[in-house]
C-alpha cells in the first residue's frame, strides 16, 4: 500500500506544470516563391503562471526545420540554429521574426504557396506540443521594426462622443444643440 501511495505521489508531483501559450500572427514565407527553403514566424504569449522554453519543432513540410536565430559577427549577418532553446517568460511576448529568432524550414517538400499552410508542431519544455497550421502569406508585416523594437499599430482615432444638452429643441427626431434654434416651418416639437 506504502508503494502505491509513493508512486501516486511522485506521478502528481513529478509532471511538469503546463504554461499556457497563444500562438498570435502566424505566418510563413521564403526568400522568394519557389525557393527550396523558408522560414516560420509568429508572436508566442506565455500566459500561464510559469515559465517556459521552446524547445524543438517538427513538421512533415521540410526535411530539416531547426530554430534559429540572425547573428551580426564581424559586422555580417549570419544565421545560427537555436540549441538552447528560445525562453518563454511568463507574461511576456516572445516575437519570432525575420531579421531575429525564427524558425527556419530546409529542403521544403513542396513550394511555399500564398493562402497555403504549414503544419509546425512546436515542443515546449513545460507546455509539451502543439501543433498549428501557419499560412504562407508573402505580404505579412512583422510586428518587429528593422531595429528590433517592436512596432505598435497606429491606434484608432478617439471619437469623443457628441455632448447633446438635454433641454434642447427636437425637431423630426434631430436633436439641436443650440437653444436658440428655431423650430422648421411646418415641423412640430416637443
Amino acid at each position: 500500500m506504502k508503494r502505491i501511495l509513493l508512486a501516486a505521489f511522485i506521478a502528481v508531483f513529478a509532471t511538469p506544470t503546463l504554461a499556457e501559450i497563444q500562438i498570435r500572427n502566424g505566418y510563413a514565407r521564403s526568400g522568394m516563391p519557389g525557393a527550396s527553403s523558408g522560414a516560420a514566424f509568429m508572436t508566442l504569449v506565455n500566459t500561464g503562471p510559469f515559465d517556459d522554453r521552446l524547445i524543438g519543432v517538427t513538421t512533415e513540410a521540410a526535411r530539416k526545420i531547426e530554430l534559429h536565430s540572425n547573428v551580426v559577427v564581424d559586422g555580417i549577418a549570419q544565421m545560427r540554429p537555436i540549441t538552447e532553446g528560445i525562453f518563454l517568460p511568463t507574461g511576456a511576448l516572445t516575437v519570432l521574426a525575420r531579421g531575429g529568432d525564427h524558425i527556419m524550414l530546409m529542403g521544403l517538400v513542396t513550394p511555399l504557396v500564398q493562402d497555403q499552410f504549414v503544419r509546425i508542431t512546436l515542443i515546449f519544455e513545460q507546455a509539451g506540443e502543439m501543433t498549428i497550421d501557419v499560412p504562407v502569406d508573402y505580404l505579412a508585416i512583422d510586428p518587429i521594426g528593422s531595429n528590433g523594437a517592436l512596432v505598435e499599430p497606429e491606434p484608432e482615432p478617439e471619437v469623443e462622443p457628441e455632448v447633446v444638452d438635454p433641454n434642447a429643441p427636437v425637431v423630426e427626431g434631430e436633436v439641436t444643440t443650440d437653444p436658440e434654434a428655431a423650430p422648421v416651418e411646418g415641423v412640430t416639437t416637443n
